[in-house]
C-alpha cells in the first residue's frame, strides 16, 4: 500500500483528505513543518500533501529542505493551499512542489492527483 504524508495542520482539512484517502492508502500527519521533517526523516513517502501555511516552518520552506535530502528528490509534494493567488503555484514550485491542489478540497480532484503520481 502506498504511502503518504499529509502535512496539514487544520484538523477539518485533515479530516477531509483522510476520508478521502484512507481506504486506498497509509496515511501519516505532521501538523507543522518540522514534524513533516522529522517523519521523512525516519519513514518512506510516496507522496507528500503540503499545506503551504503552517506553523513552524511553512510548506514552501519545509519543501525546500525536503529538497536538499536526496532521498527526497523523486518523491512527489503536491502543494495544498486555499490562497490561490496568481503566484502561489509558481512560487510552490520554485521551492520544489509537483503539482497544486486547491482548497477546498474537490474530492475527484485529489483522488485524481493523488493516483497520477503515486501511480
Amino acid at each position: 500500500m502506498k504511502r503518504i504524508l499529509i502535512a496539514e495542520d487544520n484538523d477539518v482539512n485533515a479530516k477531509v483528505l483522510t476520508a478521502m484517502l484512507d481506504k486506498t492508502y497509509e496515511l501519516e500527519r505532521a501538523r507543522t513543518g518540522k514534524e513533516v521533517l522529522q517523519l521523512v526523516g525516519a519513514q518512506h513517502f510516496d507522496l507528500i500533501l503540503m499545506d503551504l501555511e503552517m506553523p513552524e516552518l511553512d510548506g514552501w520552506e519545509t519543501t525546500r529542505l525536503l529538497r536538499l535530502n536526496p532521498k527526497m528528490l523523486l518523491t512527489p509534494i503536491l502543494a495544498t493551499s486555499a490562497y490561490v493567488n496568481p503566484g502561489d503555484w509558481e512560487s510552490a514550485q520554485l521551492a520544489g512542489c509537483t503539482d497544486y491542489i486547491a482548497k477546498p478540497y474537490k474530492q475527484d480532484d485529489v483522488l485524481a492527483k493523488v493516483a497520477k503520481y503515486t501511480g
